[in-house]
């Protein structure tokens, strides 16, 4: 399984990845760090890749879009980087007029099977709020399939996140889910995107009893111990 993600950069200036694995102590700055996270990817099966390490044409051109401030292509085209060969790919986008032509590069980029979210902001996770539309692309073509997640018995009216979401919050909130102490919202979210994944894969029939799976890694403790030894791994640790 691979995440990456590089430091906030405009237009929205949003909490990233190696902002949140920072507070967890995880070096994403140095060639050592990313010599250490790929060390832990050995150890647990999990990479993640700062992005400007792992491309640095992306770190030649931060200036420029810092600059800019605005968005541009690179913020579309950095969501299809591949930085180790797995066959699936989840990924967001900012606008559902560009599914058709995403869905074409899929089977060019060497990925067997991919889902395109229009999430918040152009984030690849599904509301756990309302009902959404995602494509499954396959062989070049995208299918539509509606996610309701009132179907799966969740009913949350308020979007997880808004003022004060900051690094600190998500990280101790993302630790919160794994311990199995999280609000709802949080571990449904968590829940239902994880279902989506795990039958994207094929590891699961469908996504509901891909949530199952989610679900019991989460309540019986093997998802957290799984991300504490990656966290080990890569020599961060939770804040005392």
């Amino acid at each position: 399984v691979t995440l990456h993600g590089s430091r906030s950069l405009p237009p929205k200036w949003g909490v990233t990845l190696p902002d949140v694995l920072s507070r967890w102590g995880v070096d994403v700055e140095t060639p050592a760090g990313f010599e250490r996270l790929r060390a832990a990817a050995d150890v647990t099966g999990f990479l993640f890749v700062p992005a400007e390490s792992g491309c640095p044409a992306l770190e030649r051109v931060r200036d420029i879009r810092t600059q800019l401030g605005l968005r541009t292509l690179f913020n579309s085209a950095e969501k299809l980087l591949r930085y180790s060969e797995a066959p699936y790919l989840a990924f967001g986008i900012f606008h559902g007029t560009v599914v058709e032509r995403m869905a074409d590069l899929i089977p060019r980029l060497g990925c067997r099977k991919a889902i395109i979210v229009q999430g918040s902001e152009g984030s690849e996770d599904v509301p756990v709020t309302r009902r959404s539309r995602l494509y499954v692309v396959h062989d070049g073509k995208a299918e539509p399939v509606t996610v309701d997640p009132a179907a799966y018995g969740m009913h949350h009216e308020t979007e997880p996140g808004g003022e004060g979401w900051s690094a600190d919050r998500q990280a101790e909130t993302a630790a919160a889910v794994l311990r199995g102490d999280a609000p709802d919202v949080f571990t449904d979210m968590t829940v239902l995107n994880s279902g989506i994944r795990l039958w994207l894969a094929g590891a699961a029939a469908t996504v509901e009893a891909g949530m199952d799976l989610a679900r019991g890694a989460l309540t019986s403790g093997k998802a957290n111990e799984k991300f504490l030894q990656w966290l080990r791994s890569a020599g961060g640790r939770l804040p005392a």
